[in-house]
């Protein structure tokens, strides 16, 4: 199969929008990202919300969502990503 003129090798790659943020690392965050905030508080995915034109970090083990305002940035982790990471949420 050919994409863009060049023949498909299998992999997939997938564009994550970067959000202007780091972590405490200085990790770059991304669209899709799988963070950490602390030992005690489970994993969250960053996503964009089209319709209201911003960065949400969404709670995965009890469905909440938070603003970028709601949390510390200062304790944030990258830990993966949903397409290479999925097992992380």
């Amino acid at each position: 199969m050919l994409l863009n003129g060049h023949e498909e090798d299998g992999y997939y790659s997938f564009l994550m929008q970067y959000t202007g943020l780091e972590d405490k690392n200085g990790v770059e965050i991304y669209e899709g990202d799988i963070i950490y905030l602390g030992l005690d508080e489970p994993p969250m995915v960053i996503k964009y919300e089209c319709n209201k034109g911003r960065f949400i970090f969404e709670d995965t083990h009890y469905e909440m969502e938070w603003k970028i305002d709601d949390l510390h940035l200062d304790d944030l982790e990258v830990v993966g990503n949903i397409y290479e990471n999925p097992d992380l949420v």
